[in-house]
């Protein structure tokens, strides 16, 4: 009935404390029943007046004594740094009521007092030797142990590279926080397909959900900065979302207002190419060379279905960019704000692609401009594959420099230009060979994927 651990469970589960599971749960010497009771005759007969007629009678079995303990002087001198001889140990313990003697090693057999439950094995006997001697005693010097260089995870060397790369891009790191409320888990699902985890305990009754996306924590930190007075807010976040199936190691950023230009002005706003160059510079950073095919995105609520575009590699979904919702912005009270969000789990699943290097040319390269019309269905990361298809090594480079719509853009279509760059390995191209090179890729650009050239 007095059995420690049995007293300790039984008042934590009643939720009752008293005096006697107090001093209970912290054991009761067994040995000291029988001075307890003779104690108490002896207080009766000279206090009282009582007589003692019988001698002690006992019922059950007297537990067994306990095992003595080894103690290693050796022990003693690795663990505080002095050496205390087995002679000057016993000495010490003997003072707690221990029986102690050698043994034919040099060793201490130590029988502790049945009252000191908590001496139990040989570094509870150290302690007390370090007690018992003095802490003052024990020489101050710095513990001595070998330090191997830590492994450090993948995920963590990942995580470092992107930060790196979006902190040289300009942007700031964000600490967000998981929660979330059901409409920001609707209008950025992130790549989960199932449905949000709900809190059983939130913090806050609105935000009674862990996120499916980062994008959410992102706005609130905009709102904050804005509202403070930043022109140019460029933050990104790494961490954790949610759903029923599970976790995913994710990053995402958000780009809002002007980004800063040189001297006394401002540049153009933020929009979605800069968080489109943002996503592809992170997948760039994991997986080197990927072939990152985009695609529109329309399951997005949260954003704006003609501004919004998906990433994939080899099929896979590993990147989202776009325009925050009109309707977002204006609730939050938002310049026009630009996001991004890539699944860096998926992208890491995917196998590298292969670098390929070339020597520097010492030939001079020229560039030539255009401007298509190229139809609303058709985007302009397939004008850029096409030209990069189409095999010919002296088309080194192609990229998008401008888009319009308006005044003097048929309906259905939308300007696009474009800047080629044409370079020979192995020899100066004259002028009529880029131009004539160069309308050789405009013709097959305007032949296979329908476009015009805009005059």
């Amino acid at each position: 009935m007095f059995d420690a651990r049995q007293v300790r469970r039984t008042s934590r589960r009643l939720g009752l404390v008293s005096q006697s599971s107090y001093r209970f749960e912290r054991g009761v010497d067994p040995a000291g029943v029988e001075p307890a009771l003779l104690r108490a005759v002896e207080l009766l007969v000279e206090v009282g007046g009582a007589r003692a007629t019988h001698a002690v009678v006992g019922d059950g079995e007297q537990p067994p004594p306990r095992e003595p303990i080894r103690l290693r002087p050796a022990r003693i001198e690795r663990v505080l740094g002095a050496a205390v001889g087995a002679t000057e140990a016993a000495r010490l313990l003997e003072r707690l009521g221990a029986a102690c003697e050698l043994d034919g090693e040099g060793s201490l057999l130590v029988r502790v007092p049945s009252a000191r439950h908590d001496l139990a094995r040989e570094i509870d006997l150290i302690e007390e030797v370090a007690r018992l001697r003095g802490y003052d005693r024990l020489p101050a010097a710095p513990p001595a142990f070998e330090m191997a260089p830590a492994e450090v995870p993948a995920g963590r060397r990942l995580a470092a590279r992107v930060r790196e790369r979006l902190a040289g891009m300009g942007l700031s790191e964000a600490v967000t926080l998981a929660f979330a409320t059901a409409s920001d888990n609707e209008r950025f699902p992130g790549f989960h397909e199932d449905g949000a985890l709900r809190l059983s305990n939130p913090l806050r009754s609105e935000q009674a959900y862990l996120r499916r996306s980062l994008i959410p924590g992102l706005l609130t930190a905009a709102v904050t900065n804005v509202r403070g007075g930043v022109r140019a807010v460029a933050l990104f976040s790494c961490g954790r979302t949610f759903s029923k199936s599970g976790e995913r190691e994710c990053v995402a950023g958000l780009l809002c207002g002007p980004r800063p230009g040189r001297g006394l002005k401002w540049a153009e706003e933020a929009d979605f190419f800069d968080a489109k160059a943002a996503a592809e510079a992170v997948v760039a950073a994991v997986r080197p060379a990927p072939e990152l095919k985009w695609r529109r995105l329309s399951d997005w609520p949260g954003c704006h279905p003609g501004a919004c575009a998906a990433g994939c590699v080899g099929g896979t979904l590993v990147a989202v960019a776009g325009l925050v919702h009109p309707e977002v912005t204006e609730e939050l009270e938002l310049p026009a704000t630009a996001v991004f969000e890539v699944a860096l789990d998926r992208l890491a699943a995917r196998p590298a692609g292969a670098v390929r290097l070339a020597p520097i040319s010492k030939y001079p390269a020229a560039s030539r401009d255009v401007s298509l019309l190229v139809p609303e269905d058709r985007l302009a990361g397939e004008v850029i594959d096409l030209v990069r298809g189409l095999g010919d090594p002296r088309v080194e480079d192609v990229w998008l420099f401008d888009e319009y719509r308006g005044a003097g853009v048929p309906d259905g279509y939308r300007a696009l230009g474009f800047s080629i760059v044409y370079r020979a390995p192995d020899y100066t191209m004259t002028d009529e060979e880029i131009q004539e090179l160069h309308e050789r890729v405009v013709d097959a650009i305007v032949r296979e994927l329908g476009a015009e050239r805009r005059v």
